[in-house]
């Protein structure tokens, strides 16, 4: 029993790391705080399929939030939505789908003044 113990313990965590991060590639998100004029998120690939884009904007200040796409994850990303927000529209969120069939590599931009937050969502999630 004490050889199967330590195996076990081991086995338990393998499981639990590849679980927490099979689960966290599904998504990336950023936020643009008060006094950031601008936030990048990390890229994240999908396999293909409906690609769910979310984002928000509050306060003062005018911000822009653009989803970048690559097919082959090169340097050479193109945006697959842009959208911008003024003063007047503050508290205004957004959901948007892109289908992408043959997948792709994914990440958020998200520019604007220092009183503006904003914050995408890439949710590859069906």
């Amino acid at each position: 029993m004490k050889k199967f113990k330590p195996m076990l313990l081991v086995m338990i965590a393998v499981f639990l790391m590849f679980a927490t991060s099979a689960s966290a590639s599904n998504y990336v998100t950023k936020t643009k705080w008060k006094n950031e004029t601008y936030a990048q998120s990390d890229i994240i690939h999908t396999n293909g399929g409906k690609v769910r884009l979310r984002g928000g904007y509050t306060g003062p200040g005018k911000a822009t939030i653009m989803f970048m796409y690559s097919i082959d994850g090169t340097s050479r990303y193109g945006p697959i939505g842009t959208y911008s927000f003024d003063t007047f529209m503050s508290g205004r969120s957004f959901t948007d789908y892109v289908d992408v069939p043959s997948g792709g590599y994914f990440y958020v931009v998200i520019t604007g003044d220092e009183t503006a937050e904003a914050y995408g969502r890439i949710d590859d999630k069906k």
